[in-house]
């Protein structure tokens, strides 16, 4: 894996870099009601939106619910999306009946993707952002029952790898690991990461135009410097010394908390 590693891994950029702007412009004025769907077209694309209500039983969703903090129908789940031209059509219908897709445009831009539960919960669906996110979301669960399938011992090696980058285990523990483990930890996770992306770039293929709402230029921009840099740089963190991994992980977070400061501010903007 050290090898592997040592290819893929993005070059360190001094600097947290924001999403192009192009991809951050929500895609219509039109609002996302209580239940139904939602068409527009955009630049030659059509877009077709089919969502419900979601009132999570979850407990602490409730008392959230109570507490005034979220409203009820405060989550909506997605049931299909499609995105089609004159040509070619996009459907994830089939997806979304085995990943669980729940937005909200009053959360803040997230997604989860835990080792075992099968959902993604997100903000604000209608920028390119986030239809580029979401694919690459589906793309880790497409890419893991795949594993499950094919290699299982690869598949409960993934499900630690993943543990370890969601808890971020502490210095101690983190450096009891021997460095070969390690390795092979962050590789994993690494190619997991990669082979999610790959999934999403692959569906999007069709509608990535010159002049588009989906550029190769901003698309590869937003992946290879934006969000690949996240783990390229919690790789790093997790691979160097104890005092590189510990000014890292700083520099990292600090970076990181800025950009996501920077894309709020410019959110707020549509």
């Amino acid at each position: 894996m050290k090898e592997y590693i040592e290819q893929k891994l993005e070059p360190r950029m001094n600097i947290f870099k924001k999403a192009p702007e192009d991809l951050t412009k929500r895609l219509t004025d039109s609002k996302i009601g209580d239940n139904g769907e939602l068409n527009f077209e955009k630049k030659g694309l059509h877009f077709n939106f089919k969502y419900r209500t979601f009132e999570d039983p979850d407990p602490y969703v409730q008392w959230k619910i109570a507490q005034g903090i979220e409203k009820p129908g405060y989550w909506k789940i997605l049931e299909n999306l499609t995105i089609k031209d004159s040509t070619q059509k996009l459907e994830l219908e089939e997806y979304l009946k085995l990943y669980n897709v729940r937005f909200s445009e009053e959360a803040d831009e997230h997604h989860f993707n835990p080792a075992d539960r099968k959902i993604i919960e997100m903000g604000n669906i209608l920028t390119p952002r986030s239809i580029l996110e979401l694919l690459h979301e589906i793309g880790h669960f497409v890419y893991r029952d795949s594993l499950k399938e094919s290699n299982p011992q690869k598949f409960k090696e993934l499900k630690k790898a993943s543990l370890f980058f969601i808890n971020d285990i502490d210095n101690n523990l983190r450096f009891s690991i021997d460095k070969k483990q390690l390795e092979q930890l962050c590789g994993l996770k690494l190619e997991e990461e990669r082979n999610a992306w790959a999934f999403a770039l692959k569906k999007l293929k069709p509608f990535i135009k010159k002049d588009g709402l989906f550029t190769k230029e901003d698309i590869l921009n937003y992946i290879h410097n934006v969000a690949l840099q996240t783990y390229s740089r919690s790789i790093g963190s997790k691979t160097n010394s104890f005092i590189s991994a510990l000014i890292d992980s700083v520099l990292s977070n600090l970076a990181y908390k800025k950009g996501m400061e920077m894309q709020k501010d410019k959110d707020k903007e549509f």
